[in-house]
């Protein structure tokens, strides 16, 4: 009889270590604590300082994260906008998602993340989209078309995220501002890292923009319509597969403020249809596009040689008709 005692016992505490939480039907999200909530902002406005909240169902809100939070959101299901940004990150605020869900935003001229000046957002996993995104080419938006990410903040992305739209109007991501003189008058630097991830769409893949600084360490950046990745201010791009039916990378020269047209390339795989590496801005007197590029390593489909850093580097054919080697 003990010894039955003692099983029962021992399953019991088994079933309650492993049980798996109950939701009522109307429940969307849940904190750490295990309490439920009926929307997502709720459940990440009891976050008191900082904390987990995880969203359990499919819902359609905007979320703003305050600022001088921390919230780790980990998305098991899907979270849509209204009518806004699908999540806004205030200044102070800190942002971290994880999971397997998805971000979508289905609003004219709104983003699927927005990250505001001061705002820390790190990716580890999701889908980031735009599902209703109708950009029709560079002159025409078709009425619904923006980018999927903004970044205005500090924001790092790793491996498991996926950024993809199929619209040719707008960029796919944002790190930096579109009119910094307007929109940016403190001049504060948007920095990101991509550290891994799978992006395609857009006009260009990823853009850096005014105030920008951008630093990809890794990831599949892929694009049909112009560019897998355009800098104007400061990049780094020191491994990556890119491709484009285009070019793989245009570089811009504006001012020496916030379009410096800073560029360097250690490393990567660049194949493209035209030149992989091209300037921005119309060739001839006064072109600074490619003055401060240099290209110290990488596998291009192309000859870059007008871009090699002098005297470090050199370009040699590889194997194929069409393969070089820094």
């Amino acid at each position: 009889m003990k010894r039955f005692l003692a099983v029962c016992i021992a399953l019991c505490l088994a079933m309650a270590l492993f049980a798996v939480p109950v939701f009522a039907e109307g429940d969307v999200a849940q904190v750490e604590d295990g309490q439920a909530y009926g929307t997502l902002q709720a459940a990440i406005d009891a976050v008191q300082t900082s904390g987990k909240v995880t969203l359990v169902q499919d819902t359609q809100e905007d979320i703003t994260i305050p600022e001088d939070k921390k919230i780790e959101l980990v998305l098991n299901a899907k979270l849509t906008n209204q009518s806004d940004h699908t999540i806004v990150v205030k200044s102070g605020a800190t942002l971290t998602i994880s999971g397997s869900g998805t971000v979508d935003n289905v609003t004219h001229q709104k983003a699927a993340i927005h990250n505001e000046v001061g705002g820390t957002v790190i990716l580890n996993g999701g889908t980031y989209t735009r599902s209703k995104e109708n950009g029709i080419n560079s002159e025409e938006s078709g009425g619904n078309s923006f980018y999927n990410i903004r970044n205005y903040g500090t924001m790092t992305i790793n491996e498991g995220v996926e950024v993809v739209q199929n619209g040719q109007f707008s960029s796919l991501i944002e790190n930096g501002f579109y009119n910094g003189k307007t929109q940016n008058p403190d001049e504060a630097t948007a920095t990101m890292i991509i550290n891994g991830g799978t992006f395609s769409g857009g006009i260009n893949t990823i853009k850096n923009d005014d105030y920008g600084v951008l630093t990809i360490h890794d990831g599949t950046f892929s694009n049909t319509t112009q560019a897998a990745f355009l800098n104007w201010n400061v990049a780094t791009v020191n491994g990556g597969t890119f491709s484009s039916e285009r070019n793989c990378i245009l570089n811009g020269y504006g001012d020496d403020t916030m379009d410096k047209g800073e560029l360097k390339i250690t490393g990567g795989t660049f194949t493209s249809t035209e030149a992989p590496i091209k300037r921005m801005n119309k060739e001839g007197e006064g072109n600074k596009d490619f003055d401060k590029v240099d290209v110290t390593g990488g596998v291009y489909s192309g000859d870059v040689s007008e871009v090699v850093a002098e005297g470090s580097s050199e370009l040699v054919r590889a194997s194929g008709a069409n393969r070089f080697v820094v």
